[in-house]
């Protein structure tokens, strides 16, 4: 599931560049100027926003938010190529750049934290590889996935960021049931509280 959520990266490198270019009223430059400004953004929000996270239910909200925050980011795509105006159209897609940074350091940290927290010490390494071949395929047919996805139009990024959103909730459903049974394990004094 996190894998999935790693689709972020092409997104951001080659599904919004071809975007602007191909659907878009914006000047091509801005695919320079949203990659920059989203480095720079992840420089600055990356190490404060990972102190943070330091329990499987930091881990959980942060994961749910990031992925919520990519489906915007689809759904900003979508509005950007159906405006006409190119104030509006740099307007927007500059907001979803810095909302993606965000939504990129979100689900990077959570990712790693659940990477660390959740695996078998005594399959550490197996775990860790599985990881990192779902990264490896994830920026392997990124590309691919953002060129077919671009010419599908509006269905491509409406398919997106319902996939995003669905893989945070599958996440945050399959974590709380970890935080639970971790829980009942320690015993009843260290049950979850029901949420609202």
């Amino acid at each position: 599931g996190s894998s999935l959520l790693m689709l972020c990266w092409p997104v951001l490198t080659v599904g919004l560049p071809l975007w602007i270019t191909e659907s878009t009223v914006a000047p091509p430059a801005m695919a320079g100027v949203c990659l920059a400004i989203s480095a720079i953004i992840i420089i600055i929000i990356q190490i404060p926003v990972g102190n943070k996270v330091v329990t499987l239910k930091h881990g959980r909200y942060v994961n749910l938010a990031g992925s919520i925050f990519l489906s915007v980011v689809c759904a900003g795509f979508v509005i950007a190529g159906e405006t006409e105006s190119t104030r509006v159209a740099v307007a927007i897609i500059l907001g979803v750049t810095l909302l993606h940074a965000l939504a990129e350091v979100l689900v990077v940290t959570s990712k790693w934290y659940f990477s660390t927290s959740m695996m078998n010490d005594d399959h550490a390494g197996g775990y860790q590889s599985i990881a990192a071949i779902g990264d490896g395929l994830a920026v392997a047919v990124g590309p691919a996935i953002m060129i077919a996805l671009v010419g599908t139009g509006n269905t491509g990024w409406c398919l997106l960021g319902l996939t995003f959103f669905i893989v945070g909730v599958f996440q945050a459903i399959y974590s709380r049931r970890i935080l639970v049974r971790t829980a009942e394990r320690a015993g009843p004094s260290m049950a979850p509280k029901p949420e609202a």
